[in-house]
């Protein structure tokens, strides 16, 4: 049994038994802590139960289980939705809690979903359950791979970005043979992304040359700012 159901099953049975409110209360906080990094408020509580339920979220645990980094992944979402409607004080205040608690690794799967790369990872996990048939465990290995690895697979596009720098950073990438990576682009960083990946792409470096299939996906934050992600795969 994993931690998140062991924490789920002793708040069921903080229900069951004639327990003080005020002492439930703290019981539930503790156990809040240990599970989030931070006691939630109300408001907080029900977003990240919201998330929980969530169709993406749900096509994660069906993907990978029940894997030990949900409830950071749930936060880092919840940051990402905080991010979105500008609420830079509390966002904050939520990492500062994180890092407390978890450290360097839970502020890395913190960032995965704060900055969103974690709704394009579970595109890439859902596929591997469909098109490829793999396994639960499967899936969970080459997720942990990811989490531990993302910041040398994410690519992060600037508006002041120099295209010839994206050029050779992606062609790094490529180069090194890095099974996934993903690059990113917001607002006007878009135009010096697809401006590049188009001339690779027209030069024949990405298939023909590397051996990659890739994949963009145009979106929108909440905030209705144009975003953009490209998924690179190589070809096995």
């Amino acid at each position: 049994m994993g931690e998140t159901q062991e924490i789920e099953q002793l708040k069921t049975l903080l229900e069951l038994y004639k327990i003080g409110k005020d002492v439930k209360r703290k019981i539930i906080g503790i156990l809040d802590k240990k599970k989030y990094g931070f006691v939630p408020n109300t408001t907080e509580a029900n977003s990240l139960q919201r998330i929980n339920e969530s169709p993406i979220f749900c096509r994660l645990k069906e993907c990978a289980g029940n894997h030990w980094s949900l409830n950071l992944v749930k936060v880092g979402i919840y940051i990402m939705e905080l991010n979105d409607e500008d609420e830079r004080i509390l966002v904050r205040e939520i990492r500062d809690r994180i890092h407390k608690q978890h450290g360097p690794k839970g502020m890395k799967i913190l960032n995965l979903g704060s900055t969103g790369v974690i709704l394009d990872v579970i595109e890439y996990l859902d596929d591997l359950k469909t098109r490829k048939g793999y396994g639960e465990e499967h899936i969970a290995s080459e997720f942990d791979r990811i989490l531990e690895n993302w910041e040398q697979i994410s690519i992060f596009v600037r508006s002041e970005h120099d295209e010839n720098a994206l050029y050779d950073e992606i062609l790094t990438h490529m180069y090194r043979k890095i099974h996934i990576f993903f690059v990113f682009a917001y607002g006007t960083a878009c135009k010096v992304a697809m401006t590049t990946i188009a001339e690779m792409n027209n030069e024949g470096m990405i298939t023909e040359r590397y051996g990659y299939l890739f994949w963009v996906k145009p979106g929108k934050d909440r905030a209705g700012k144009i975003k953009y992600t490209w998924e690179f795969e190589l070809c096995t």
